[in-house]
């Protein structure tokens, strides 16, 4: 995560920073293990704590993607965010992060128009009221499998491809459940609530376990289908790491937030502030 907040500032500033989140960093490992080009390293120091020298990544094809896809999504969130809500604050960032995000579109065209068609999609579909779970996960995760498969190294695009996609429907699935007491609580978009029909002024508790299986089944069918298809990659660079993310991490997450929901608590699994170890 401090080499992406190394990049992110590198390339947009200090207010780049501020729209980091964990997913692009999950990204960034799993784009440069499948490359036969090693990242390059050195020292230097972090503009938080300049007075330490640290060993920081300088050169990494999945680092500069991510700090792009951390721009250029969080820019379209913002837009959202004002076009919905006139949230003052997102005025105030789409203002803020305007010339970042030209400078962006710059940098990779084809990337940032990829990623606009999705979040239109993305949140156009979020508005409409006849799609099914696989219909609202489609756009993030297409978005996601063309991230991971534009740049093959030595497997098949198709596979990677196949793989991105789950990834993108497991990560939207699982911050929908991650999310779901506070949607259920603001009236929020949510794919769970938008799929299964469900009594408004009842609990977010009856709701969940009335769904549990169907929600269990459908993050375990794309956990399946990830582990399918990484035991088949070539990774040249990190893959002890990947295995360990790809086959325990994302797994302890999902069985760790089923639990939390199952056993009534609202804490969001995601709160910073909190933390955690999964085994």
């Amino acid at each position: 995560r401090q080499c992406l907040l190394y990049f992110t500032f590198d390339f947009f500033g200090q207010k780049g920073r501020f729209l980091i989140n964990y997913d692009m960093v999950f990204f960034a490992i799993s784009i440069d293990g499948l490359l036969d080009e090693a990242v390059r390293e050195n020292y230097g120091r972090c503009p938080f704590q300049p007075w330490k020298r640290r060993r920081m990544v300088t050169e990494s094809p999945g680092l500069e993607k991510a700090a792009l896809l951390t721009m250029l999504m969080g820019y379209h969130k913002l837009k959202d965010n004002w076009l919905d809500e006139k949230s003052a604050l997102a005025f105030l960032g789409l203002g803020l992060y305007k010339g970042a995000y030209r400078k962006g579109e710059m940098m990779a065209p084809a990337l940032s128009a990829q990623v606009e068609r999705s979040m239109v999609e993305f949140y156009e579909g979020e508005k409409q009221l006849s799609l099914d779970l696989d219909a609202l996960a489609d756009p993030f995760a297409n978005l996601t499998a063309a991230v991971m498969a534009e740049n093959p190294g030595k497997n098949d695009a198709a596979a990677l491809k196949k793989l991105g996609y789950h990834c993108g429907r497991w990560i939207y699935l699982i911050d929908a459940l991650d999310d779901l007491p506070k949607d259920w609580e603001k009236g929020s978009a949510n794919p769970f609530l938008r799929t299964f029909p469900h009594d408004e002024d009842g609990d977010w508790r009856d709701f969940f376990m009335k769904y549990r299986n169907a929600i269990e089944d459908n993050l375990y069918f794309s956990l399946e289908e990830i582990h399918h298809i990484f035991a088949g990659l070539d990774i040249p660079q990190h893959r002890r790491l990947l295995e360990n993310i790809y086959y325990l991490g994302i797994r302890g997450v999902t069985d760790r937030i089923l639990w939390l929901k199952g056993a009534g608590l609202e804490e969001p699994f995601s709160n910073p502030l909190r933390v955690r170890t999964i085994c």
